[in-house]
């Protein structure tokens, strides 16, 4: 791969590439449909074990301890979710807005 370099003193400013409106609308939908399955997600599991736990509310304060688990766990397998689905967004964001620039 070329190593970019600049012998100016001042450095060079390049103008901002933007990636095509077609590529922009792809990667936006496919974050939009990543946040809209983890709200389906979650909202599924915390109803679920919520009623698991309905007849306790009444005679202990432990539901909401309960409930504070299921959040940290559904937290971190959301986080790990969007950490593996960011690197290949970015790879095919990356390529699709190359491909509009050199016409490939």
């Amino acid at each position: 791969m070329t190593k970019l370099r600049c012998d100016s003193a001042k450095g060079r400013t390049l103008a901002p590439q933007r990636p095509n409106a077609g590529v922009e609308a792809a990667y936006r939908k496919a974050l939009t449909d990543l946040v809209e399955e983890m709200a389906a997600s979650v909202d599924y599991w915390v109803k679920a074990n919520y009623r698991k736990i309905v007849p306790q509310v009444a005679q202990d304060a432990s539901p909401a301890s309960v409930l504070q688990g299921i959040m940290n766990k559904l937290t971190a397998r959301w986080r790990t979710r969007f950490n593996e689905v960011a690197d290949e967004l970015a790879r095919r964001f990356v390529k699709q807005a190359r491909a509009t620039l050199t016409g490939n």
